[in-house]
């Protein structure tokens, strides 16, 4: 019994050694640099990996501060990883937001202390226009005094005479100086209003940068700061990779397009165009470009039941009736398009559509044509508005490490360079546009996507023109419009209209609508040239169109009434092509005409009619 007791003491008073031990041996905190070594952009913010080196460590329990940090930091996404995990562990991460009495950065620091003296210059202004406003009351009050002595009698003069106290020649005097002085006060004052109004100038330049930057007047700035527990396990040199979730990002494809003609190719050199005011330069960084979007959510909605009923009980049952409570004229028929193609459990308020909101998508393909705006905005919803949508995210990388700045202004960054082997045609649709346009027909060979973008077009060495592509996906054909060839040169017009009546015993008159296109070739080769125009497309059973006398009939007829031809002019050549076509409406009707981007105007509507088919 004594013995187990002496060993249970023994126990303790080590224990109680050890412990003291442990918490004599102070936890060390070192403050440590940090560099940006990659940065993933996304379309809305980017994913920044910083290198922190440790510098010898020995064996025990450590605090390494991370700071200058930027605010936008997204703290729940801050991760930090070690290079060797089996000697050294992280037991520990905290962040923290410090204020500091100046911006680190160089140049907020230069354009700040630039302010500041436009705004010390601007005191200096007022003081002088202050001294000059004392200065103009001290003259008119000079020029008041000098003129109440000179109607006061001289002590001089004999009794009962009253002698002038001052001659003409002083008060010549009096007002050469009053003027002179007015004068250089005036212009004074006119000089420090040009430097008040340059000031101004100056410092509207600088707070704007200053704005691109993130940074605004009187804001006090402030910093993250990232505190990492380690706990060495065997005395080294360490590496640590911090990485976080920074915002104030986004990015967009480029292309410039070098077109060779003669060997039916163009070359395609992609570009990352990065606009970034994060608080933070990417400096001597890899950077690569996802099309990823981390902001949209990755789990299925719960898909809610839906209910068919009587109008009058759905009325009370059903929320979605909301619909009609926003706008009193949708129909029963408008909510029911509306519930069969959306669920507002999963799209919000959003899908509560705005029938005055304006409409510009265009929809091709399988889809029915849009009855009403509302119908518009319904399938706008779920038409992708692009073809990238079809396919999973795809990164880009830079070949070798770049600066990029946070001032707000886009960066352009080299990605790839590829040759796609194409044909080249001409294309032209002058009922919308004067021109004929230059495009490229071919096969996306590449592994990746041409993904939507802004479009520079080189002929050789010789900048011709900007245009837009949408994505383009793998082994996917694409028409890719490229710029506008002056050397060839289109007309269209309206030639004739002739209305027949119905006859005695007809219900329906016929208009014939006919139109001349005349296409010239200036160029010194051959140029084959795709023209495409339309006819209307009837809506009403009463109403019929068709196709009437054509010089060339089309090669292509389309449901939606468009019509193509092609072309192979030769150098010099003028080719006219005619067609028209035939409207039939009811006796004692006019047709109206309309599309989708044009709205009707008010007036007489033959004159509506004669100017939609001029356009």
């Amino acid at each position: 019994m004594k013995t187990a007791c002496r060993l249970t003491l023994a126990l303790i008073i080590g224990l109680s050694a050890m412990l003291s031990n442990l918490s004599a041996e102070p936890q060390k905190t070192l403050e440590v640099s940090s560099k940006i070594d990659r940065v993933t952009v996304y379309p809305d913010r980017a994913l920044v990996t910083r290198q922190v080196k440790t510098g010898e460590l020995t064996k025990g329990v450590y605090e390494v501060l991370v700071k200058d940090l930027p605010m936008p930091l997204q703290n729940e996404s801050v991760r930090v990883t070690t290079s060797d995990p089996d000697n050294l562990k992280i037991i520990g991460l905290d962040i923290k937001t410090y204020q500091l009495e100046r911006p680190p950065e160089d140049k907020i620091r230069a354009l700040q202390d630039q302010l500041q003296q436009f705004q010390d210059t601007l005191r200096v202004i007022d003081d002088n226009a202050r001294l000059l406003q004392m200065e103009r009351e001290y003259l008119n009050a000079a020029k008041d005094a000098f003129l109440r002595s000179a109607t006061q009698p001289s002590a001089s003069g004999a009794e009962g005479v009253i002698e002038p106290r001052l001659a003409v020649k002083d008060y010549e005097e009096m007002l050469k100086y009053y003027t002179s002085k007015l004068r250089a006060n005036s212009e004074s004052n006119m000089k420090e209003e040009l430097n008040r109004r340059d000031i101004n100038k100056k410092m509207a330049l600088v707070s704007n940068e200053l704005s691109k930057l993130g940074i605004y007047q009187n804001t006090i700035p402030q910093k993250k700061s990232v505190k990492v527990g380690l706990e060495v396990l065997k005395d080294g040199a360490y590496e640590l990779s911090l990485s976080y979730i920074n915002f104030g990002v986004n990015w967009q494809a480029s292309y410039d397009i070098r077109v060779f003609t003669e060997a039916k190719e163009m070359e395609l050199i992609a570009y990352g165009v990065v606009t970034q005011n994060s608080g933070e330069d990417w400096l001597n960084a890899l950077i690569s470009f996802s099309t990823a979007r981390p902001a949209l959510q990755g789990w299925l909605p719960e898909l809610p039941p839906c209910y068919v009923n009587l109008p009058q009980n759905a009325e009370v049952l059903g929320k979605y009736n909301d619909l009609r409570r926003v706008q009193s004229t949708l129909s029963q028929k408008d909510i029911n398009y509306q519930i069969l193609l959306s669920n507002e459990g999963y799209t919000g308020q959003n899908s509560i559509p705005q029938p005055n909101a304006p409409q510009t998508t265009t929809f091709a393909g399988a889809a029915p044509a849009p009855r009403t705006d509302l119908d518009k905005m319904m399938l706008n919803q779920y038409l992708p508005s692009d073809v990238a949508s079809s396919f999973s995210s795809v990164v880009f990388h830079t070949p070798k490490r770049v600066d990029i700045q946070s001032d707000g202004a886009p960066h352009r960054t080299s990605l790839w360079t590829n040759k796609l082997p194409v044909r080249f045609e001409y294309i032209s649709t002058p009922k919308i546009s004067p021109y004929v346009y230059l495009r490229a027909l071919g096969i996306n060979k590449m592994d990746t996507p041409i993904l939507r973008g802004e479009i520079n077009v080189f002929m050789g060495s010789d900048f011709i023109g900007s245009s837009q592509t949408a994505s383009i996906l793998p082994d996917e054909e694409f028409e890719l419009t490229l710029t506008v060839d002056e050397n060839l040169r289109v007309k269209r017009k309206l030639e004739e209209k002739e209305e027949k009546g119905p006859g005695f015993f007809g219900s329906s008159k016929h208009i014939t609508y006919s139109f001349i296109i005349e296409l010239e070739n200036y160029k010194k080769e051959n140029s084959i040239v795709t023209l495409v125009d339309q006819i209307p497309v009837s809506q009403n059973e009463n109403i019929t169109v068709e196709l009437g006398d054509c010089s060339e009939q089309p090669m292509e007829k389309g449901k939606d009434g468009k019509l193509k031809w092609k072309f192979d002019l030769k150098p010099k050549e003028t080719r006219k092509l005619t067609f028209s076509f035939v409207v039939a409406v009811p006796k004692n009707t006019d047709p109206a005409f309309y599309n989708e981007t044009f709205a009707q105007e008010q007036g007489g509507q033959q004159e509506y009619n004669y100017k939609m088919k001029r356009k």
